[in-house]
């Protein structure tokens, strides 16, 4: 007679039960519980008063842009943080410095002197502006009381170095930072650092396949090819179990993603939705109707 512990059935059985419940345990530990209800609230309730002031205001990134959306009744901010080849973290949306200085070369391949002898306002009215530093931008936001959003596309690890160094000099940082990005680690990584940095998880349907007009976000064709099936596995990790093992409480997504049954779903899970980015006064009245705070690129057109 055959022993059960020869059957290749019943061993691969026996197996799944003691490797299953290793792997529930292995990602249990490495869950990170949501920051609080009320923190997560009173922060989506300052956005709900006036719109997210999208890359601040003109000029873009910088600390004139920032007073200018807090003289627009902003007290919420988004930027977009990125570093320079000496490491210093700075205010930038693109990889170079082109658009929006006189200048023209990467970031990251100037140093922080290099890169504040640039005028990052003459093409925006305001000649002298400096590329601010985060830490300028930050102490800036606490006089102002305003929330600064962190849009972090890169440098995971100097991210992470960055925002340890900023909560460990100043607690009152975790109800004035958010970080958000589009990339899933990160916002893991960032959480699983410290649980109590307030994160965002930002989406678009098809990010990662077409840009935002509708064309190709890769040159190479099998890349091109394999995007939507990242998308499709993207969508169903983030809506399975990412967002509990992160434990992120705000979803940045783009504004035409957004319905009453995708804000259900969201709130069942205590993670608020933010609207990106909304320069319409109709659809803004009825996404701040629907208890969802916009960020657009002029607050004063949406007050």
């Amino acid at each position: 007679m055959e022993s059960i512990y020869e059957s290749p059935l019943i061993l691969a059985g026996v197996s799944l039960s003691l490797v299953v419940p290793l792997i529930v345990l292995f990602l249990r530990c490495l869950t990170v519980p949501q920051v609080s209800r009320a923190r997560t609230t009173q922060i989506i309730g300052k956005a709900l008063s006036t719109p997210v002031a999208h890359r601040a205001d003109t000029p873009e990134n910088t600390l004139a842009g920032i007073r200018k959306a807090w003289s627009k009744g902003a007290t919420v901010v988004e930027v977009d943080l990125t570093f320079t080849k000496d490491g210093h973290p700075v205010l930038l949306h693109d990889l170079t410095v082109d658009r929006t200085s006189d200048g023209r070369d990467r970031i990251d391949g100037m140093t922080l002197a290099e890169a504040k002898k640039l005028d990052f306002g003459s093409k925006f009215g305001s000649p002298g502006e400096r590329i601010p530093t985060l830490y300028e931008a930050i102490e800036l936001c606490d006089q102002l009381d305003m929330v600064i959003i962190l849009d972090v596309k890169s440098d995971t690890m100097r991210t992470l170095a960055v925002l340890k160094q900023l909560m460990a000099k100043n607690k009152s940082y975790y109800d004035r930072i958010i970080v958000a990005s589009f990339y899933p680690s990160l916002v893991y990584l960032v959480r699983f650092m410290d649980p109590q940095i307030m994160t965002a998880l930002c989406t678009r349907t098809s990010e990662f396949t077409y840009e935002m007009d509708g064309s190709n976000r890769h040159d190479r064709w099998w890349r091109q090819r394999l995007a939507p099936l990242y998308d499709a596995w993207l969508y169903v990790w983030i809506h399975s179990y990412f967002w509990r093992l992160a434990g992120f409480t705000i979803i940045f997504m783009y504004f035409g993603d957004i319905t009453v049954e995708v804000q259900k779903y969201w709130m069942k899970r205590n993670i608020h939705l933010l609207a990106w980015t909304v320069n319409s006064k109709e659809e803004a009245d009825k996404l701040v109707a629907m208890g969802i705070p916009v960020l657009t690129d002029d607050v004063a057109v949406m007050t």
